[in-house]
């Protein structure tokens, strides 16, 4: 039984390299020499990410990424559209675009991450610092739905008005047609006299819907 447990030894240094937590050794170039660094436990559920360039990542890299392409077309430094929405100033956005920044806004755990960061806000990436401004205006969310709202307000209004008056001259050819009346005079006979004798025979008028009705009503004849 002793030669078989000599013969059959478990290769511990195999193990630990296939099964054990890896560490990764940082080493940095200086001069075309390598200075050997300390090593650093791989962490993955660090919530900030230092980039290459030495910059602080907060969000998500493919979200970071679409928010940095929204971002880019204004053209304008991150506290001037923060400030922007401070003020409500949102007509040189439009509503549309103010639209588009309402699909992007942080939810409630990147809100948490952000709030989380006590570091030195000028080392976030481009996103993560407009991100980190943005949550320190009082219900941002709010004022920016305030802004598509009075974008949208005049136009809404004006597209209202013209809806509104197609109705009221629709509604004043239809008062002032007689021949309408006419059609709907015979209705009303015709419907009394099919309905003679019962609750329904005697009556002055009828409702707009009952016209649908109409075309359910059978003859004794074809």
């Amino acid at each position: 039984m002793a030669v078989r447990q000599q013969q059959f030894q478990i290769d511990v240094r195999s193990v630990e390299e296939l099964f054990g937590q890896q560490e990764e050794v940082v080493t940095g170039l200086r001069g075309g020499t390598a200075t050997t660094g300390t090593s650093t436990r791989i962490s993955r559920s660090r919530s900030f990410k230092d980039s290459s360039k030495g910059e602080i990542s907060i969000l998500d890299s493919k979200r970071g990424m679409n928010v940095g392409i929204f971002l880019k077309q204004f053209k304008k430094s991150n506290h001037s559209i923060v400030e922007d929405i401070r003020r409500g100033e949102g007509k040189i956005y439009g509503a549309e675009l103010l639209k588009d920044l309402l699909k992007l806004l942080p939810d409630a755990e990147e809100i948490k991450k952000l709030q989380a960061f006590k570091g030195d806000p000028d080392k976030l990436t481009l996103v993560d610092s407009f991100m980190h401004l943005l949550i320190q205006v009082p219900r941002f969310e709010v004022r920016i739905e305030a802004m598509v709202l009075r974008e949208e307000f005049f136009p809404c209004c004006a597209a209202m008005g013209h809806d509104i008056d197609i109705i009221r001259a629709a509604t004043k050819e239809l008062m002032n047609c007689e021949e309408l009346h006419a059609i709907l005079h015979l209705v009303l006979q015709a419907g009394n006299i099919m309905n003679a004798g019962g609750y329904a025979g005697n009556a002055v008028g009828f409702k707009l819907s009952s016209l649908l009705s109409l075309a359910d009503t059978k003859a004794n004849k074809p």
